[in-house]
């Protein structure tokens, strides 16, 4: 039982581990769909070597209706703020990484 709990949590643990990369927003992409996706001005080195989407096109996008989320990133393009992007999986079909959170400084 107690093999089962271990491996059950380094399951889960590994699961939702994500990864973030920090920088300031020098591309900005929207669709009429609502999709909206970013580039950093370094890239996503930590996304890319976490493995986080195998098949990304180096855009982190959010392809789901949160305006909150696409607000601050609107926002955080027009004051050119350092943000850091946490990124989980695959979003638009593999294409974009996608993007889980993002905390403004």
């Amino acid at each position: 039982m107690k093999y089962f709990v271990f491996v059950a949590m380094f399951i889960s643990s590994v699961a939702c581990a994500g990864s973030s990369d920090k920088g300031t927003i020098s591309d900005l992409y929207v669709d009429d769909s609502g999709n909206m996706a970013i580039k950093l001005n370094n890239g996503f080195p930590q996304a890319i070597a976490g493995g986080e989407c195998p098949t990304n096109n180096g855009w982190p996008g959010v392809t789901t209706e949160v305006p909150e989320l696409k607000s601050t990133l609107l926002a955080a393009k027009a004051t050119q703020s350092i943000i850091t992007v946490s990124i989980y999986g695959c979003a638009s079909s593999g294409a974009w990484f996608k993007v889980r959170g993002v905390y403004v400084k």
